[in-house]
């Protein structure tokens, strides 16, 4: 089938600039006519210049104004709201990565575990990935010099990453395959930040998708991911993990819920505070056919994961499993400084088709559209059936664990083998040996076979099998 769905500063004059350009943007919808506000911004943002020229002028030591500007920039986005926040110069690369999930480096994370550097993670596709480099690895050496000699951690990793991203490097890897630690070349170069962490036909009519982040792309990298577990264009059932999203572009879960609503129907708007709203409506023209859906959360789904779980929840489109969301509601905007940093602040919320606002409490209740599920509003997605499960994928307490308990004894004669221990035993400590398992193995059927024992994964099953009581399954 044809991939038919791919789309798409330190002196007074700076903080002039940035106090300026901080109240400007503020106010950017305020009428031009004078008024109490406007003064009285004006006579705020006076006082401060004020001040910090005083300090300047006359202080008995040399203070960089930057660093007053900075601290005043943190205390007056603190003083707003939880998610507001300003992010300095400094920052800056981390920010550009953070919003295009695109960065130049080797494709690892990293973890300290008794005065060791650990690999926890290692992106597909990415330089380590290529080079077979394993899970679990301990960083020994890098160009000759011995990290734990040396007293590194991942901060001096991550700075001389960063210092020597044009160069090759030369690694010094053990792990617990190893009969003594081996050497690796390697070129750092462009990785790209996973959109789809996973996806798999765990049964024949049941497709599974893990959405990680909604970065940009998000939209094509879900339709990619679908052209694989469609048959003719259609799939009976799919379950969406949104565990442990923090969210993203709502652009792109936009996208991806018009694919997934039959009509053309308006099913979230963004609500100022001055009552103005912005209407986001589906299509109506969905490439292919989705019967059933579930999709899963936990309290670390949280922004645009809860617009796609509340969403469908609204309009009878899915259950609901899992616990419930983190409760982000707030729609934030990103204004650049004159200083090179920049500040986010929350413009607006979030509403659900039912009525309901994404992280504001009330005593209200709602109905889904089709009134066949009572909703309760208390700012978060309270999940149809409601199952705690700690998710060890990508879990970093789970991996500290499972590296501090590994040893040679924990090898096994294969995969398969390890694995079947694990469900045949069904024993609290499966996410641990899960986890075990994934730095011992390095292989997919690890990741597959923690999914389809899942506990919460068992539970769609069950009620893709038996139906639910609302009717929203068929």
């Amino acid at each position: 089938m044809n991939l038919k769905y791919q789309i798409y500063l330190p002196g007074i004059l700076s903080v002039i600039f940035v106090i300026g350009m901080l109240f400007g943007y503020g106010l950017r919808n305020i009428p031009v006519a004078p008024n109490v506000g406007w003064k009285n911004a004006n006579k705020d943002k006076n006082t401060l210049i004020e001040a910090i020229g005083l300090i300047n002028q006359n202080y008995f030591e040399r203070k960089e104004t930057s660093n007053m500007v900075h601290k005043a920039l943190y205390e007056m986005v603190d003083e707003l709201d939880p998610y507001s926040m300003y992010i300095p110069p400094y920052h800056s690369e981390m920010l550009a990565v953070s919003n295009k999930g695109i960065y130049r480096g080797i494709g690892i994370e990293t973890m300290d575990i008794n005065d060791k550097i650990f690999i926890s993670k290692l992106i597909n596709d990415g330089p380590a990935y290529k080079l077979n480099i394993l899970k679990g690895s301990n960083l020994v050496a890098i160009d000759a010099i011995q990290t734990k000699e040396s007293n590194w951690n991942t901060d001096s990793l991550s700075i001389y990453l960063n210092d020597h991203k044009e160069k090759e490097l030369q690694l010094v890897l053990d792990h617990f395959q190893y009969l003594k630690p081996k050497r690796f070349t390697i070129t750092p170069s462009e990785v790209r930040l996973l959109n789809i962490s996973e996806s798999y036909r765990l049964k024949e009519d049941v497709g599974y998708v893990r959405i990680a982040r909604f970065g940009l792309e998000s939209y094509k990298d879900f339709m990619t991911a679908m052209e694989v577990l469609l048959v003719n264009d259609s799939l009976s059932n799919l379950i969406i993990d949104v565990r442990g999203n923090p969210g993203g572009y709502v652009q792109e879960v936009c996208k991806i819920i018009s694919q997934l609503l039959p009509d053309r129907i308006e099913f979230l708007r963004t609500v100022e505070a001055n009552g103005d709203s912005q209407p986001f409506s589906s299509l109506g023209q969905a490439f292919f056919h989705i019967g059933n859906i579930i999709v899963l959360i936990d309290e670390n789904s949280a922004s645009a994961s809860e617009i796609l779980a509340g969403v469908l929840q609204d309009m009878d489109r899915a259950i609901i499993i899992g616990e419930d969301s983190f409760g982000k509601g707030l729609v934030q905007e990103q204004f650049n400084l004159s200083n090179g940093g920049v500040i986010r602040l929350s413009v607006s919320r979030y509403q659900l088709p039912s009525g309901r606002f994404l992280g504001q409490q009330d005593s209200l209740q709602f109905e889904t559209l089709y009134k066949k599920r009572k909703l309760t509003s208390k700012g978060k997605i309270v999940p149809d059936f409601e199952i705690q499960h700690h998710y060890a994928v990508g879990n970093k307490s789970m991996f500290r664990a499972a590296v501090q308990s590994l040893n040679v004894n924990n090898l096994t004669s294969s995969v398969e083998e390890y694995l079947r221990s694990i469900v045949a035993e069904k024993d609290s400590n499966s996410n641990l040996r899960y986890e075990k398992a994934s730095i011992i193995y390095n292989n997919h059927k690890v990741r597959k076979s923690r999914i389809l024992n899942d506990p919460l994964t068992k539970k769609s099953f069950q009620l893709i099998s038996e139906k639910d009581k609302w009717g929203i399954l068929n």
